[in-house]
């Protein structure tokens, strides 16, 4: 698992279509421009209010957006997808790389830990330490952190304990640490204890005790750069670029059996919604491998690039290549589109976030973002548009 992850949606409803499959749409993205920017923050505080957190239930989303940055000028801003415009601009903690968020949370990462944002007030909390070479993910409104001393503990990402890290228990040792990690849409999280997989149901309150399991796979690869850990629902994935396996609890993927051997620089999927397959980008290509061992769906993305962990929603798939940059979407309706983003800047640092169905492709580096949205039409990628303007 990358060392910096990426945001995590909370769950959503999902059918049993093939997201390889041509998509339904992807109509004409809209994209957001100048003229729908800044609402003011002092406004924001009553656009939705947090709701309490029951037992066993992840709690009610407190926005509607998903959260991007722009390093350049120092600022998060808030897509609101359903507006389809920028709803708010937050300037972000100083030396912030990367924005985690969910519908629940908002973390900003950067070298000395993390900095909370309240996503309903807008108001910065104050800055998490987390020792050097942690890892750390996201999802629904809990936060795993593996520390290199082997410690993982499980945190309420609304609410980061005042009394730092090392003020709660770790809900797991593990031999050696950081160990891969990963959080569910759920809030369940997931991690590789050597070759032990174990998962930790989700808790809503530190004392309350839920069975966990561990299952152990034997012949994982013991290089920590050549696995990759992530979701599908609640069913933890391993991605074993070494031996060119994927592991799942009872069962050994072997899409080499079916022509696909080039998993040296493959990616897994971002944690997604449940779902009969699991899908691997490769440099050229968009994989779904069906969980039951049947033989894989491959979808061609062109001249060989760098792949991002695809994407996930209820109407299909979704991934991004860089150096060169282009998307490819698949759905059940319609032909695959494949587009190229010849314009970007070379050295842009692309990221492609999920919410519901809509898709959210942005540069970090420059606030550059483009929504990609379902439509009975067609799918059009027009000119891209820088979002952010000089605004602090």
């Amino acid at each position: 698992m990358a060392r910096t992850p990426t945001p995590r949606e909370p769950r959503r409803a999902s059918g049993p279509t093939d997201p390889l499959a041509p998509p339904p749409s992807l109509t004409r993205s809209r994209l957001l421009g100048p003229g729908f920017l800044a609402l003011g923050l002092t406004a924001l505080g009553a656009l939705a209010a947090r709701q309490p957190t029951s037992p066993t239930v992840v709690p009610a989303p407190s926005s509607g957006g998903l959260w991007t940055l722009d390093a350049t000028r120092g600022l998060l801003a808030r897509v609101h997808l359903d507006a389809r415009r920028v709803d708010a601009l937050v300037p972000a903690a100083a030396g912030t790389t990367a924005v985690l968020s969910t519908a629940h949370a908002l973390l900003q990462l950067g070298p000395a830990g993390l900095t909370p944002v309240d996503p309903c007030t807008l108001r910065q909390g104050l800055p998490f330490t987390l020792p050097e070479g942690s890892r750390i993910a996201l999802g629904a409104d809990r936060l795993a952190v593996a520390t290199p001393d082997g410690a993982v503990r499980v945190l309420d990402a609304t609410a980061l304990p005042p009394g730092g890290l090392t003020s709660v228990a770790p809900a797991h040792r593990a031999a050696t640490g950081p160990c891969p990690i990963v959080v569910d849409l759920h809030g369940g999280a997931h991690l590789l204890d050597g070759t032990t997989l174990h998962s930790l149901p989700r808790r809503d309150v530190a004392s309350e005790i839920i069975p966990r399991s561990a299952i152990d796979l034997p012949g994982l690869t013991a290089d920590p750069a050549a696995l990759e850990l992530s979701t599908v629902g609640e069913h933890p994935i391993v991605l074993d670029r070494e031996h060119r396996l994927l592991r799942t609890p009872g069962r050994v993927l072997d899409p080499s059996r079916h022509g696909v051997t080039d998993l040296a620089s493959a990616r897994l999927q971002r944690p997604g919604p449940d779902a009969a397959d699991i899908l691997v980008a490769t440099g050229d290509a968009l994989i779904a491998l069906p969980r039951d061992g049947s033989a894989p769906r491959r979808r061609p993305a062109g001249a060989s690039a760098v792949p991002l962990p695809p994407v996930r929603t209820r109407h299909g798939a979704c991934g991004v290549w860089q150096d060169p940059a282009r998307v490819l979407r698949c759905g059940p309706e319609h032909a695959p589109q494949l587009f190229d983003l010849p314009s970007l800047p070379a050295d842009a640092s692309l990221a492609l976030h999920a919410q519901g169905d809509l898709l959210l492709l942005e540069d970090r580096r420059s606030g550059w973002c483009h929504v990609l949205d379902e439509d009975p039409a067609s799918l059009e990628l027009g000119p891209e548009l820088t979002i952010l303007q000089e605004q602090r």
